[in-house]
């Protein structure tokens, strides 16, 4: 299954693709410790937050057009990581 879901790891990424860090705490946006490595520059918790309350609307979306292109109403998880990794905004 893709990588689909609602963590600070992939807000971050979302922000910057190549972003060095590790999450403790990856789903609590307002209690999790991030740790940037390599000379990655930080980007505020506040910037973060608002692409992690964006990654439940993306998903949102996603599946639905996954739901309505597939006759048999099951997701295509190949199909799902092809608009995940594609969807811009």
């Amino acid at each position: 299954m893709p990588d689909i879901e609602k963590t600070v790891t992939n807000a971050i990424l979302k922000i910057n693709p190549s972003a060095e860090v590790t999450v403790k705490n990856i789903f609590d946006i307002d209690n999790c410790e991030i740790e940037w490595l390599n000379g990655t520059t930080p980007i505020s918790k506040e910037d973060i937050k608002k692409e992690f309350d964006k990654l439940w609307l993306i998903l949102v979306a996603v599946m639905e057009a996954v739901f309505v292109a597939n006759e048999n109403r099951i997701i295509n998880y190949e199909y799902f990581n092809i608009l995940w990794n594609c969807c811009s905004y």
